[in-house]
């Protein structure tokens, strides 16, 4: 699976399709990070004296920190070239999806909003990605069958996670169990609190969202459930070690 962590952010450098036949390449280290959609492709990565070989129809993840040679025969991708934060890895990641149309689906609506570059397209496009990191997190709790005794109560926290008004009282009544077992069944399941859950969750989308810099953080805190602003700067400097004023504000752009 790529990104097996809740408080990943990004920022976007560019979105674009490529072709490319049988070649054999090196490639040093790079100042972004390459998240793609394989359309078909055949291919073998050596690293850190590992291997992965990327087919159709799966997503992979290259870090820019490592230096891999690639033995190509096909190639035809959806690229995206991104900074990413609060993740790092030292191999080539790839995912293999179950229902891999969706990702395509939303790969392409992504180029085509970077392409199209109409309107607010850097914040349009942020949302997609967003969108396909959410795919990524719903597909990496699989284990998770529709017969989880807290399926019900899963599903609610995902559609209510930004609300200010998500109670995990209601969650498990959506289960029909009481809170205190159903906190104890999400712990077994999640190996976290259902609380923590929720916080790394919204923690993740705001500091998206504060690296767009495209809201300020009172409207911030307000897309992520909190409506008071002091409770948010409170769980964020929990989360990341410093308040969100100093994440926006890092120490070089300060004056």
């Amino acid at each position: 699976m790529i990104f097996e962590k809740d408080n990943v952010s990004f920022q976007i450098l560019d979105v674009f399709y490529y072709i490319e036949g049988e070649k054999d390449s090196h490639n040093p280290k790079h100042a972004f990070d390459d998240l793609s959609f394989k359309i078909k492709c055949n291919a073998k990565y050596t690293f850190n004296k590992n291997t992965e070989t990327i087919t159709d129809h799966s997503i992979a993840y290259i870090p820019g920190s490592i230096i891999s040679d690639c033995q190509n025969k096909y190639n035809e991708s959806i690229a995206i070239h991104l900074k990413v934060h609060n993740y790092s890895t030292d191999r080539v990641e790839k995912f293999i999806p179950s229902d891999y149309s969706k990702y395509e689906k939303l790969f392409r609506e992504l180029l085509e909003c970077w392409t199209r570059k109409t309107g607010p397209y850097k914040y349009d496009s942020s949302a997609i990605l967003n969108n396909i990191f959410s795919e990524f997190n719903k597909d990496s709790r699989s284990e998770i069958k529709q017969s989880s005794k807290i399926s019900n109560a899963i599903q609610y926290i995902e559609e209510n996670i930004f609300n200010e008004n998500l109670s995990l009282a209601t969650a498990a009544k959506e289960s029909s169990i009481s809170d205190v077992y159903f906190r104890k069944l999400f712990f077994k399941e999640y190996k976290m609190s259902p609380k923590k859950y929720v916080i790394n969750k919204r923690m993740e989308y705001a500091s998206s969202l504060i690296v767009m810099g495209y809201h300020s953080l009172q409207q911030i805190s307000e897309m992520c459930g909190y409506s008071d602003y002091k409770h948010f700067s409170v769980e964020f400097k929990k989360h990341f070690g410093l308040s969100p004023t100093k994440y926006y504000y890092p120490p070089h752009k300060r004056k």
